[in-house]
């Protein structure tokens, strides 16, 4: 199973309609137990409490995780250590948060991780 989230509004941080989208999402995510592929790209939409359900709702069965690399002020970059089990990682402009743990990420996945892309529009 896989889910795609890549484009859709965007609302403003800690507005209703953010936190509306982030409860449902949180909560929708927590029954995926069969998840295997997560994409979700939306500059500014992925945060602390999806990261969290991603890992509680589908930690045994998520493979391929593709996320917008920007942490701050959505989430802390260290909660994606707790993808240990991840063979395909996927991160579009990473920010510096997420770029200083990302060795220790790789090395937490190096005995399942056979896939690595980063993409990035300034060094």
């Amino acid at each position: 199973m896989s889910l795609e989230l890549r484009e859709f509004p965007r609302w403003e941080a800690g507005s209703e309609k953010q936190m509306w989208f982030s409860d449902i999402t949180t909560k929708a995510l927590q029954q995926c137990v069969n998840l295997q592929t997560c994409i979700f790209t939306r500059d500014g939409a992925l945060n602390s409490d999806v990261i969290r359900a991603l890992q509680t709702g589908c930690a045994n069965s998520l493979q391929e995780l593709e996320i917008n690399g920007r942490t701050s002020p959505y989430f802390d970059a260290r909660l994606l250590l707790g993808f240990s089990k991840l063979q395909r990682i996927s991160i579009i402009m990473p920010d510096a948060p997420l770029l200083s743990m990302l060795l220790e990420w790789v090395q937490i996945s190096g005995h399942s991780l056979k896939h690595l892309s980063l993409i990035c529009k300034v060094s």
